[in-house]
């Protein structure tokens, strides 16, 4: 069954309700990645960012650059309770798939199209992996922060931000994993942290692209960004560089396996071939458990699950 969680107010309260609401799938999450899930009972007197993880590193630099995160994280370890520094660490290690963060860098395409399967307007469709294994799956999320836009996202029980989301303004953007994990460079936050910086602060895939390239940051993959005036962005990032690619017109199709990209490559040349059961199908790829299909006009998020138990959920603004 698919959760739907609320998180409301400032960053630590956000995180809290997630926390709280996701509690035994968080600490499942801790435990695959073989990272302590007993938070201690009573209150430190150390700085915040202090200690063997938070006080260099990654999760220091998640800290310093993205505060409202760090500070989500915070709220989402406390009301999971467990140790605020295992869900740094988890976040730290997206970057390479390690302490079970793996799952993040299961192949995924996206898409990004005008009136796909007669919706109107610009939506950005991305497919969602099966875990292939047992534990805490999908959730989605209704995010409505204090100062900024409010969003619907699907993402992780442990995770703060987001994998897919669409916000009030219809800015629509979806990470997709690139083809080798990496370690990215020393202390740099997570690339994949700048979907949710971008729900929260712009409404046009421009401005939201431009952030992109000009925050701390590291890690292979592609951030797709659309929103309500049919404009498309890809922004790439590898371990050297990172830069943002226009579309000149819809369809945009970013991702793996390169099969179901060729399919919908020639999907979008028969226009009325291309609709969200070519990406079910796999394109002879192995299908997507579920996909998600985030309207930029209509400010909404629907999630179907193609495996059984068959699922479909709808959420609007």
């Amino acid at each position: 069954m698919l959760h739907v969680i609320e998180c409301a107010g400032h960053p630590r309260d956000m995180g809290g309700l997630q926390g709280q609401a996701c509690r035994q799938a968080v600490v499942e999450c801790v435990e695959r990645g073989h990272l302590s899930h007993r938070r201690h009972p009573w209150p430190a007197l150390s700085a915040f960012t202090s200690g063997r993880v938070r006080g260099g590193g990654t999760a220091r630099e998640i800290i310093r650059h993205y505060t409202h995160l760090s500070e989500r994280i915070d709220g989402l370890a406390r009301g999971a309770g467990v140790p605020t520094d295992s869900l740094l660490e988890l976040h730290a290690c997206t970057l390479s798939g390690a302490s079970g963060t793996e799952r993040l860098l299961r192949p995924a395409v996206a898409l990004a199209a005008s009136g796909l399967d007669g919706h109107a307007g610009p939506t950005l469709v991305r497919g969602l992996a099966a875990t292939g294994e047992a534990g805490p799956g999908w959730i989605l999320r209704r995010s409505d922060p204090e100062v900024g836009f409010r969003s619907l996202e699907v993402t992780w029980p442990w995770l703060a931000t987001a994998v897919a989301g669409v916000n009030e303004s219809g800015l629509a953007l979806a990470w997709v994993p690139g083809r080798v994990a990496e370690a990215g460079e020393a202390g740099a936050p997570p690339f994949i942290l700048l979907i949710q910086e971008c729900l929260q602060r712009f409404g046009h895939a421009g401005a939201a692209a431009d952030w992109c390239l000009s925050r701390p940051a590291c890690g292979s993959g592609s951030i797709v960004i659309a929103d309500a005036a049919g404009e498309a962005v890809r922004v790439e990032a590898s371990r050297r560089a990172r830069q943002a690619r226009r579309a000149d017109a819809l369809p945009l199709i970013v991702g793996e396996p390169a099969r179901l990209v060729e399919s919908l490559e020639e999907s979008a040349r028969h226009e009325s071939l291309l609709d969200v059961k070519a990406l079910a199908a796999g394109g002879g790829a192995a299908p997507p458990e579920a996909f998600v299909r985030l309207s930029c006009t209509g400010h909404s998020l629907q999630l179907r699950r193609l495996s059984a138990p068959l699922e479909e959920v709808l959420l609007e603004i």
